[in-house]
């Protein structure tokens, strides 16, 4: 369920090397000692090796973005950053806890930790495949009524090359919604199940106080919000499918969050694992009681100023 394209990952690898390269760049200039260990120092070179990948144009703008990214969460940490002594950059590649949503991690003296979780021109906290057994991470009974509800379109699709082919004799609807439905009843057997709804929660929203960073699809504003789990829901109140499209479900959670997800297909090609084609995108739609995020514009010019150190603090989620 949870594989990601080998495109998309490479540009987020190479966000996350601009970013945790620029982090280490900005303290540096204020006199902070920054270490990694070899493992560490070698996952960030082949980040930036992707980095330098890219065409010219796109490097210039994600380096643009990660510098603006890396003042502004220093100036808005500062006590973090006081404690006298080496601090240490960790990137998350092989994070022991499934749910740890970060990929770079700055750890101070004291031993305490500043992560995030960066999005490149990607708004989608996270983007699931709906593949055969996506119910099982959940830790649910696969009662196989999914596979079921979805397996006739799954036949039909593989007589097509390609989504858009299949879309366009099929029509729309009749590809999206065997996949909507089946993930509605999957849902709503999690809905059944506390044990279940804090999985899914975590899965969502991660376990660990982070700061999701997400740079805009026009590439000149970064959003920053604080997640911290202590105000992350924990519960599903209610699943519905919109009113208007077949590709929107909405679910709406304790503590006033509202998440919508978009059914989209993820490949050109579709593939004998049928099901792995056709993927979700979940954004946020309500924050809870206050709107957490921050917005920090993108400077056009090359010189890039320090913003000001008694800028306004990074409020909480609540």
């Amino acid at each position: 369920m949870f594989n990601q394209s080998g495109k998309s990952r490479h540009i987020g690898d190479a966000f996350e090397g601009a970013f945790a390269a620029k982090i280490r760049q900005e303290l540096k200039r204020r006199k902070i000692n920054v270490t990694q260990n070899e493992d560490q120092f070698e996952s960030l070179c082949i980040k930036q090796q992707k980095l330098n990948s890219l065409e010219p144009p796109i490097i210039e703008k994600m380096e643009r973005a990660a510098i603006s990214a890396a003042e502004f969460a220093i100036s808005q940490h500062q006590p973090f950053f006081k404690p006298r002594g080496d601090f240490k950059l960790r990137l998350n590649d092989d994070a022991i806890n499934s749910f740890d949503v970060r990929d770079c991690t700055i750890v101070n003296p004291n031993g305490q930790e500043l992560g995030f979780s960066l999005k490149w021109r990607n708004d989608e906290i996270k983007s699931p495949r709906l593949q055969s057994d996506w119910m099982r991470k959940f830790y649910l009974p696969d009662d196989g009524i999914y596979e079921q509800i979805t397996q006739p379109i799954v036949e039909q699709l593989a007589r097509f090359e390609t989504w858009k082919q299949a879309k366009e004799e099929l029509g729309d609807d009749a590809v999206h919604v065997p996949f909507r439905d089946g993930l509605l009843h999957g849902l709503n057997e999690i809905m059944k199940d506390s044990d279940a709804q804090r999985q899914f929660c975590l899965f969502l929203f991660g376990s660990v106080s982070h700061i999701k960073v997400t740079v805009l699809q026009n590439m000149r504003k970064v959003h920053f919000a604080d997640y911290n789990p202590a105000n992350l829901p924990d519960e599903i109140k209610y699943v519905e499918a919109d009113r208007h499209s077949n590709k929107w479900v909405w679910l709406a959670f304790n503590k006033g969050w509202q998440l919508k997800f978009r059914l989209h297909s993820r490949e050109t090609r579709i593939k004998p694992n049928v099901r792995s084609g056709m993927g979700l995108g979940v954004t946020v739609e309500g924050w809870g009681h206050k709107n957490p995020v921050q917005v920090v514009s993108i400077p056009n010019g090359n010189p890039i100023g320090t913003l000001p150190a008694n800028a306004s603090g990074l409020p909480s989620v609540s």
